[in-house]
């Protein structure tokens, strides 16, 4: 339970999305944002961290790591 193998049962957007609404954000006030784990995991929540060196390909992966 609490694992995922595909997008259809990922509960959740992307960094890429968090950037594109980085103006909209700042717009409302919001200066700061809490991330949990971004790292690649098993899990939704990424607590159980496989690799600490990359980001979850779900959230991003590799592109966003470069950044």
């Amino acid at each position: 339970m609490g694992q995922y193998t595909d997008f259809i049962h990922f509960m959740g957007g992307d960094l890429w999305g968090v950037i594109d609404k980085l103006d909209y954000l700042e717009d409302l006030g919001i200066n700061g944002i809490y991330f949990c784990p971004i790292f690649t995991s098993a899990s939704n929540h990424k607590y159980d961290t496989i690799d600490h060196f990359s980001v979850d390909p779900h959230l991003g992966g590799i592109l966003l790591s470069i950044l």
